[in-house]
């Protein structure tokens, strides 16, 4: 079988492989935002305040977080929501973020989409 072109699919394939490569060495957001214990802001991206219960900042350019989405530039791959311990992971990423040793204090959720 040929490797698929389709955009949707590398797309995903490079969410998928920046993500394995957070999991192995994570920028600061991407430690913060999954332990519970740091609600703080993370510098590094802009003046981004936290409008949930993570910690916010990042780049847009790569891992940022408003402290409700862990996001890959445009693309969400966990949510915490405010006021819960709850963290929602989407089904592909699920286990790489699980079994990272990064998340402390949470209870991850693997979930079809994030909304």
């Amino acid at each position: 079988m040929m490797p698929s072109n389709d955009p949707t699919n590398l797309t995903h394939q490079h969410l998928l492989k920046a993500t394995k490569a957070a999991m192995r060495k994570p920028p600061r957001i991407v430690s913060a935002f999954l332990d519970a214990g740091l609600t703080n802001d993370v510098t590094g991206g802009g003046t981004a305040k936290p409008v949930g219960g993570a910690a916010a900042g990042g780049s847009a350019n790569g891992w940022w977080s408003n402290g409700i989405y862990l996001m890959f530039k445009q693309d969400a791959v966990a949510c915490r929501r405010y006021g819960t311990l709850t963290l929602e992971v989407k089904d592909d990423f699920f286990l790489l973020i699980k079994d990272s040793g990064l998340v402390a204090g949470l209870e991850p959720l693997a979930v079809a989409t994030i909304d």
